[in-house]
């Protein structure tokens, strides 16, 4: 809890958080994702509490349930190609 945790994300660009309520997810996510948008990363964000609003104009923004799960399929059919590829 207590050691410096550093990752580089050209390694890793996709993952999940998750934590307790007050945890700083939110927090976190949005550090993320101003240093995506500063570095010109492509930022997708699937956001039914649009909380992240303020990202709309710069980033992928999807807030309603149909735009999710439309979304959602897509990047799911990437990644399916991407693994045929890999095979």
């Amino acid at each position: 809890m207590y050691k410096k945790h550093i990752v580089n994300l050209n390694d890793y660009p996709h993952f999940l958080i998750s934590g307790g309520t007050g945890s700083g997810k939110s927090y976190l996510v949005n550090e993320l994702v101003i240093q995506a948008i500063i570095k010109e990363w492509e930022v997708t964000i699937l956001d039914l509490k649009r909380s992240y609003g303020l990202f709309g104009a710069f980033t992928d923004y999807c807030y309603e349930l149909d735009d999710i799960m439309e979304k959602l399929k897509s990047v799911e059919s990437e990644m399916l190609l991407r693994m045929e590829k890999l095979q």
